[in-house]
């Protein structure tokens, strides 16, 4: 009688999967408690009836923002105080700022259920202040938030916000893009004699009149125009996201490289 040989696979060890920040289970780079601190800070918002104070742990906002850091530790009257006042800002935008702050993303308020210009102004604020303290990551991801918030809820920049975006931002701003082009394209989408909503916030008064206010909006507006000639309008909300980042042109995206290390 023959004997078969039966020869039965050594068992391998199951292939554990590599730990990525989308894990659930991933352990965290820092502990809350260690990243809020124990010390807080004083930032009063706004002016007169709108003002408001916040109350902020100083080592996470320092550590996010380089900015603060440097009034709240520097050789400033904030350091000895520890309380600034920030006149220029919006409560509203700022609250939303806190929310990134705390959460490391984009915050939904309640307010946001009815998505009218209101929250888009918001949001345009939000970007501003982070453009302007230099908060490179919260820019990004503010504007990436933004478009893609507007194109689900298929609202657009009315011509009014579109000169408020150039009186909050710098000359090279992002955000000037972002606006410029909406003026472009809805002056070639919409025509003089449009109906409902879009015949009065896109009429050719209220579109002049946004262009007289502004000598930036108006020469963007006109050499962003000549660029059109010929082509087919490109809705602003679908244009490439690394258009509206802080990186150059030719500077490869980081977000893309974060993407293909996971």
């Amino acid at each position: 009688m023959s004997l078969v040989s039966v020869v039965i696979p050594s068992a391998k060890a199951p292939v554990r999967p590599a730990i990525t920040s989308t894990d659930p289970f991933a352990p965290s780079t820092t502990c809350i408690g260690d990243a809020l601190g124990m010390e807080t800070v004083v930032i009063v918002v706004g002016t007169g009836a709108k003002i408001k104070s916040f109350k902020i742990h100083k080592t996470l906002l320092c550590a996010k923002v380089t900015f603060f850091d440097k009034m709240f530790n520097g050789p400033f009257s904030e350091a000895s105080t520890q309380t600034a006042s920030l006149t220029d800002e919006e409560v509203a935008s700022f609250k939303l700022f806190l929310g990134w702050l705390y959460q490391d993303r984009i915050p939904v308020p309640p307010s946001f259920a009815q998505c009218g210009m209101g929250e888009i102004e918001q949001l345009c604020r939000l970007f501003a202040l982070a453009e302007k303290y230099n908060v490179t990551l919260l820019a990004d991801q503010t504007m990436d938030f933004m478009t893609a918030f507007m194109k689900k809820r298929c609202w657009t920049l009315s011509s009014v916000l579109i000169g408020t975006c150039y009186e909050i931002t710098h000359q090279s701003s992002k955000l000037r893009i972002f606006a410029c082009r909406f003026h472009v394209y809805q002056t070639l989408h919409y025509p003089s004699d449009a109906t409902g909503t879009a015949r009065v916030t896109w009429s050719n008064r209220e579109m002049l009149k946004v262009l007289k206010n502004s000598d930036d909006l108006f020469a963007d507006f006109y050499g962003m125009l000549r660029l059109q000639a010929g082509k087919s309008r490109v809705d602003p909300r679908y244009e490439l996201p690394c258009d509206y980042h802080q990186h150059g042109k030719n500077e490869m995206c980081p977000y893309i490289t974060a993407a293909k290390k996971l």
